[in-house]
């Protein structure tokens, strides 16, 4: 027989760990501390978290100071990248250490920032993916479809601008309304009040289709073009042509910028693929009507 779906909180705890409510036999005794693992864990998610506040900070930091000291790299791509590294500075500065003090010390700052926070949060989120798809599209336009106009330097900032308010529409303000302050386990937390059961696992279905899966088949097969492209552009060597090292040079940067956009697109996967995976696997293990399905 089928064992029940423990209910899955923001934090590991003893009661989520461990769900033994519904059993009718008694469940035999397993030397396992679960106070001991649930500090380890605090104690490891501290120190990630830490790491990602120190790097993201800096290197967002150093992009971001790059491109504004220098106007010449003010090109759209870069640009693109810079609304990149705002996003991702704002996750580390500000979401890793409301997780930190979330783990440790519950939700302290009330009704209002909960409501306005987290889902600022989870719109920093959706503006990097939507910013990397961007840049894919710009990249495929530039490289493949070279006659076609490219994106301008003012564009792309009424672009960035356009992706800030949309990215919060679409992804922070079907949350924001439904987000409390609730006591669990012992401690205050953020945690949304889903109206419904559906509720939570279609806006996650949602979220993992429209900021994971669909980035990912637009950039996928836009680098995979673009790669195609540049390497029919690889020019056949000849002994006799005078101009030899100048098209081994071309050859060779080339080269490196399909094994680059390679590492991009193998990069965006590793990091998403498994965040949508898991989300799909707990929404839908959390919701009762399709707890048969996820057993």
């Amino acid at each position: 027989m089928a064992t029940p779906t423990s209910t899955v909180s923001w934090n590991i705890s003893s009661s989520s760990l461990m769900d033994t409510s519904t059993q009718s036999s008694p469940t035999p005794t397993i030397g396992f501390d679960v106070d001991s693992y649930e500090q380890a864990y605090k104690t490891a998610l501290a120190i990630l978290f830490s790491g990602v506040i120190f790097f993201g900070v800096l290197l967002n930091s150093i992009i971001v100071f790059t491109v504004y000291r220098r106007p010449e790299m003010r090109t759209p791509c870069n640009l693109l990248i810079v609304n990149i590294a705002v996003g991702d500075l704002a996750v580390a500065s500000l979401g890793a250490p409301l997780r930190i003090i979330e783990v440790f010390v519950g939700w302290p700052f009330g009704n209002f920032l909960c409501s306005v926070l987290l889902p600022i949060l989870e719109m920093f989120v959706t503006v990097s993916v939507v910013t990397h798809t961007t840049i894919a599209l710009e990249r495929f336009r530039a490289i493949v479809r070279p006659l076609k106009t490219r994106l301008s330097v003012s564009n792309t900032k009424l672009v960035i601008f356009a992706i800030w308010p949309a990215c919060y529409v679409t992804s922070a303000l079907p949350i924001a309304p439904i987000l409390k302050v609730q006591e669990i386990d012992g401690l205050d937390r953020c945690y949304p009040q889903w109206p419904f059961d559906l509720y939570r696992p279609i806006y996650q279905v949602y979220l993992v289709a429209f900021f994971i899966a669909v980035p990912l088949v637009i950039q996928t097969m836009a680098y995979f073009k673009i790669m195609k492209a540049l390497q029919n552009r690889l020019t056949p060597m000849c002994a006799l042509d005078r101009d030899a090292l100048s098209r081994a040079l071309q050859n060779q940067k080339r080269r490196r910028i399909i094994k680059t956009l390679a590492i991009m697109v193998f990069a965006f996967q590793v990091c998403y693929i498994p965040r949508g995976v898991m989300l799909m696997c707990r929404d839908f293990q959390r919701c009762s009507c399709l707890q048969m399905f996820c057993r």
